[in-house]
């Protein structure tokens, strides 16, 4: 997703709409589906204004709202059939688009990619493109939540969303995962963000550890297990361990997902 701006020389009623309807649009393309506190946040307005210009693309038809029976009723939204129309006649690739709430996953993962979007969307000024996990392609074999390219230094960074912590192989297989597409240069930087301080500590003391064990990933079931290769040493790479960032990020209160 191209990452566009609010044009504020933008004077008529109509343009403004249309603005604002497109980067709506463009993030549930990208992201699949979204809140109305994340949306608002994306065109730069507060739920409370926003709801009159939420309201009207319910009613036209270009969103569908859906709710989640583990969330006490908290409101999603994602894109019909005829938001996903209006987005192919203005020239955007539809083929990952989704329209059915069956192709978005497990619970838990809903709540992990709107984690994900959360802290996104705060940080969406620095970047000029924004890849979600999904639309990343076949060539990554263990995909971070996102890439973003930086607007200025046109460097693509890695971010990864941590709700809950993973148990220790998991977090040093994806720190292994992380190392290996730095080494073939698929991004330039890792972006660790946490909701609990204390696991953004604990991922920092494995991370520090001067040799990380090494496992894989069963394809048939998922588990991680060791992988009978040698262990990694990171400071044997150059700046490796420079282009790490842990940060203490929550979202769930915002977000009313507490």
């Amino acid at each position: 997703m191209k990452v566009l701006s609010r044009n504020p020389e933008l004077k008529y009623p109509r343009h403004i709409r249309q603005e604002k309807v497109m980067l709506v649009l463009d993030w549930l393309l990208e992201f699949r589906f979204s809140t109305i506190p994340v949306l608002a946040a994306r065109i730069g307005q507060t739920p409370v204004n926003a709801h009159r210009f939420f309201r009207s693309m319910l009613d036209d038809g270009l969103i569908q709202a859906f709710a989640n029976v583990h969330t006490k009723h908290y409101r999603y939204v994602m894109l019909t059939a005829a938001g996903v129309s209006y987005l192919e006649a203005e020239g955007r690739d539809i083929s990952g688009a989704v329209t059915r709430t069956a192709r978005l996953g497990r619970y838990a993962r809903i709540l992990h990619d709107l984690s994900v979007q959360a802290c996104m969307v705060k940080r969406l000024e620095a970047f000029e493109e924004v890849i979600a996990e999904h639309n990343l392609g076949m060539d990554f074999n263990e995909r971070p939540d996102v890439v973003a390219i930086h607007k200025d230094f046109k460097y693509p960074i890695a971010f990864e969303f941590e709700r809950w912590r993973k148990d220790r192989k998991r977090i040093f297989h994806t720190l292994r995962m992380h190392a290996r597409n730095l080494e073939q240069r698929r991004y330039s930087g890792v972006y660790y963000l946490f909701e609990n301080q204390a696991d953004m500590r604990h991922y920092q003391m494995l991370f520090d550890e001067a040799v990380w064990p090494s496992y894989r990933r069963q394809p048939h079931t998922g588990k991680v297990v060791a992988s009978g290769e040698p262990d990694y040493r990171p400071d044997s790479v150059l700046n490796l361990r420079k282009v790490f960032r842990f940060i203490h990020d929550p979202v769930s209160g915002d977000l009313g997902l507490a």
